[in-house]
């Protein structure tokens, strides 16, 4: 009996020992936590991994993404296109960041029509899937040879995924140096304040009216308005064309503007010559951007 008893007890000692072990092993897996973040050449995102005190933070591939650790937070800059896993290991648990590097790709080009006297349009076309808050383009004016004449600095404002948004540069008439077909544009800087984007057009409602005019000039507005709820920020990008009584196209204004819960109307003022008998908006855009 005391045989029996004994075999019993050990039987029961190995069957804890298995579970706790189990239970071991199934909290050290739980502990490990994926995620999956895009970057563009060039970018750097910034995360907070929940892990307690960071001990340490390694990449798979330190050519195409560099980790670097700074307090609670870990920056992860994207150096060339490919993908690598960042792991950041903490006194609490382990995130695994996959990391995807994607090429930035926008088309600029350059309408060889003055508008007006003196003014060029150029728009640029973002061919990635991606929104983009703001995209800073140098372009260099050329002679007919090829020779740099000047440079200009190009700002276009909420681009979304395959979207479009224009800007302006000025050269004088008096100016027969340069030949604007010979421009050159480089993309200088870009810019993503959230790692997501959705489409928000359906949901803002757009105005332009002729607000002032006197024998000079003339002032429109421009109004967006949306009843967002939400805790994140809708971008709204327009452009707008301004057309003389020959509905000759004299100039465009390309801005954007940020709507929240808080703020869920907002505008925008141009002055434009007194030539000017027609205003309308193009490449209506708003997004929503968001962290998860």
């Amino acid at each position: 009996m005391k045989k029996t008893n004994r075999s019993i007890k050990c039987l029961i000692a190995f069957f804890v020992m298995f579970l706790a072990l189990n239970m071991v092993y199934v909290t050290a897996e739980a502990k490990t936590k994926t995620y999956k973040v895009t970057l563009y050449v060039g970018e750097t995102s910034v995360q907070y991994p929940s892990v307690g005190k960071i001990k340490s933070v390694k990449s798979s591939n330190k050519k195409i993404v560099s980790v670097k650790k700074k307090g609670y937070a870990v920056n992860i800059s994207a150096k060339k296109k490919g993908s690598a896993k960042v792991t950041v290991k903490g006194s609490k648990a382990t995130y695994v960041y996959k990391v995807t590097v994607k090429k930035p790709v926008f088309n600029v080009t350059v309408n060889t029509s003055r508008m007006g006297s003196d003014d060029y349009l150029v728009t640029l076309e973002n061919k990635t899937s991606d929104f983009f808050d703001d995209v800073e383009v140098s372009a260099i004016l050329r002679d007919a040879a090829g020779n740099p004449v000047e440079e200009k600095t190009l700002y276009f404002y909420a681009i979304g995924g395959k979207g479009k948004a224009n800007d302006t540069f000025y050269t004088s008439t008096y100016d027969s140096s340069v030949d604007v077909s010979k421009t050159t544009f480089t993309v200088t800087r870009f810019y993503r304040s959230y790692p997501k984007y959705k489409n928000y057009l359906k949901n803002v409602n757009y105005s332009l009216t002729q607000t002032e005019a006197d024998e000079y000039s003339k002032k429109y507005r421009l109004t967006a308005s949306s009843s967002y709820k939400g805790e994140n920020t809708v971008f709204v990008g327009y452009d707008v064309y301004f057309y003389d009584a020959a509905n000759n196209l004299v100039d465009v204004d390309s801005l954007y503007i940020v709507l929240n819960r808080n703020q869920k109307v907002s505008s925008d003022t141009f002055t434009v010559p007194a030539s000017v008998t027609r205003a309308e908006i193009q490449n209506k855009r708003a997004y929503v951007g968001s962290f998860k």
